[in-house]
């Protein structure tokens, strides 16, 4: 009598679209890692990665303070926690990403439900999401990505909701983390009155601050060279890296010499090259500010948008100014000049919540040819380098096509919003 209850309560466990979701996720990841090991075992090597952990270990320095990551403390120290107290332990390592990936399926799916969409646009959104290539070199280089989404997907749905406070407090965290999640304090400022725009401010700031404080009062400026190399960079892996005629990848010249000392020290003793991306010398200049404008551009239909309610006096539509604004940071980074197969998890998945509701076959088509993309992309880094030239050329005017298509589609999207 006992035992039919007990199955039967396991079974409806298992009709949950968010347990399918997480079955059907863990189920393909370990599935994929499981044949790269058995291909290529040094390819999921993930500590071989660590190794800025292995030189701060072995010289006693100190992130922020005497050694200077590439990455925001909440994006680099769980994960050197974890190499310090378990001796470097890949498993421990992997526990990590598997822990945060799940987090960000569970927040992913939540945020498409509180949508309200039927249950068959938010299962295809999940599965979207989770065959999207590039979920594996995030798996494989142990850089915060998952945390970094998590904080930024929870971010939107407290936006949905307007509790302003807790937007700024996960913004600042994500801040933190990867930078980016801070763009979600631009549709909750067009969207907040002005008490929630002080209240958005002050909690950012403050929270930002606190979380800077330990790494100002030590050593400002190698904590803040963490922020400024970033604009450094050069071209990398995009039709402007093509034009300009560098085909390397994004990363540090030197990494523990570069990290060492302050930025600006590093840039008074080594002169900018046209070879090294960390340290970049356009050899056509004019090709930077092509790039700046076209990513620009990207932001006209927020900004219209913005200042068309503006100037008639009428509140934005919370909807509408979220959308808009993830299609200006879909295009902002797609149409960078400096590509990373990273920087297209959260573009993805933002893309997937944008339009993955739509039933027009244009906009699932958009996100396979996305998917397609993120995986040439994520092999370009491994089985095809030696073609990287050619296979980067054809994903780099890939991804200019596709921003059109997914900025077509969601204008599809808004205006059935409007009506």
């Amino acid at each position: 009598m006992v035992v039919k209850p007990v199955s039967t309560s396991i079974l409806k466990v298992f009709e949950k679209p968010l347990t399918i979701s997480l079955f059907l996720a863990n189920g393909y990841v370990l599935t994929v890692i499981a044949l790269l090991s058995r291909l290529s075992p040094e390819t999921v090597n993930v500590t071989s990665w660590l190794y800025d952990d292995r030189y701060v270990e072995e010289t006693s320095l100190r992130y922020y303070i005497d050694f200077r990551p590439g990455y925001p403390s909440l994006g680099k120290l769980p994960i050197h926690l974890i190499y310090l107290y378990t001796g470097g332990s890949e498993l421990a390592v992997w526990i990590y990403n598997v822990l945060t990936f799940n987090l960000s399926v569970v927040i992913f799916y939540y945020l498409v439900e509180s949508l309200k969409r039927n249950r068959r646009s938010t299962l295809k959104a999940i599965v979207l999401y989770i065959f999207n290539p590039a979920l594996f070199i995030a798996f494989l280089q142990p850089h915060a990505d998952f945390l970094a989404l998590a904080l930024t997907l929870t971010g939107i749905y407290f936006l949905l909701r307007k509790r302003f406070g807790m937007v700024a407090l996960l913004s600042a965290l994500g801040f933190a983390t990867k930078i980016y999640p801070v763009f979600i304090l631009v549709p909750a400022m067009i969207v907040a009155n002005n008490r929630d725009r002080i209240i958005l401010v002050t909690a950012f700031v403050s929270m930002v601050w606190l979380l800077s404080l330990p790494f100002v009062i030590q050593d400002p400026f190698m904590y803040l060279s963490t922020f400024i190399h970033h604009l450094y960079r050069g071209p990398s892996e995009s039709i402007f890296a093509i034009l300009d005629g560098y085909y390397g990848h994004t990363g540090f010249v030197h990494p523990l010499f570069d990290a060492a000392i302050y930025y600006f020290q590093f840039t008074a003793v080594y002169q900018p090259s046209h070879d090294q991306h960390f340290y970049y010398a356009w050899r056509y200049p004019l090709l930077k500010y092509i790039a700046l404008s076209i990513q620009l551009a990207g932001l006209i239909p927020l900004f219209l948008y913005t200042m068309k309610n503006w100037l008639r006096k009428r509140h934005a539509n919370n909807e509408i100014s979220l959308y808009l604004s993830i299609l200006a940071f879909i295009a902002y980074l797609s149409l960078s000049p400096t590509q990373n197969i990273l920087v297209h998890i959260p573009a993805y998945a933002l893309a997937c919540i944008l339009l993955a509701s739509n039933q027009d076959k244009l906009s699932t088509l958009t996100l396979i040819l996305y998917a397609i993309t993120n995986g040439l992309h994520a092999m370009c880094w491994g089985l095809f380098y030696q073609y990287i030239e050619h296979v980067l050329t054809a994903i780099s005017n890939l991804r200019v096509f596709l921003v059109a298509l997914i900025y077509l589609s969601t204008f599809n999207l808004l205006e059935e919003l409007r009506a």
